[in-house]
């Protein structure tokens, strides 16, 4: 009869801790890979999507002959933006080579897109006011408008200058070129 059970080798708990930390990410860094794959595409879901949505019914109300388009190219964006995160989430956890440096870019390209959908909004705003058209919605839509627009830039400002502060730190560097920072001292 043969043996159902296998062998495990004996390590020590340096070496175990040693492959657990190549495997896979810890710390400020597993924190950064929980906002890249879960908080931040939510937040962008539920803050980005209605101001998106408002910018159009604005736009397509004053006869902006490109309304439609923006509407499509910004959904598109973010769905894009989306999906990059999740992406770049999962080699981060992973460490995978170059990750640190597009983590990087996506967060600068991320504040990019919250941005320019904010100051494009905000002139479609004005132009309504301007025109009344901001008697039609309900104020309650407006301030969940204004607020949404005002919360998504400061959390982006927010995000960005903690988690790009922190992905060009020698520790953040460490875990994914251990190697190179070594050969160096």
């Amino acid at each position: 009869m043969g043996r159902l059970t296998a062998e495990i080798p004996q390590k020590s708990c340096e070496e175990f801790y040693e492959e657990a930390d190549r495997n896979g990410v810890g710390g400020l860094m597993l924190v950064f890979v929980i906002w890249l794959m879960f908080v931040n595409p939510l937040l962008t879901l539920l803050n980005s999507n209605p101001v998106i949505g408002y910018l159009y019914v604005l736009s397509t109300r004053m006869d902006y002959p490109m309304a439609d388009l923006i509407y499509r190219v910004n959904q598109i964006l973010m769905v894009l933006l989306i999906i990059a995160g999740i992406v770049l989430g999962y080699r981060v956890n992973k460490l995978r080579p170059r990750s640190l440096e597009w983590s990087r870019i996506y967060l600068l390209v991320h504040l990019i897109f919250v941005l320019t959908l904010v100051f494009v909004t905000v002139p479609v705003i004005l132009t309504a006011i301007e025109k009344g058209l901001m008697k039609e919605l309900m104020p309650k839509e407006i301030t969940r408008l204004l607020v949404n627009m005002n919360f998504r830039i400061w959390s982006s400002l927010l995000a960005f200058g903690v988690w790009y502060g922190y992905l060009g730190t020698k520790q953040a560097r460490q875990l994914f070129y251990p190697d190179k920072l070594n050969e160096g001292h």
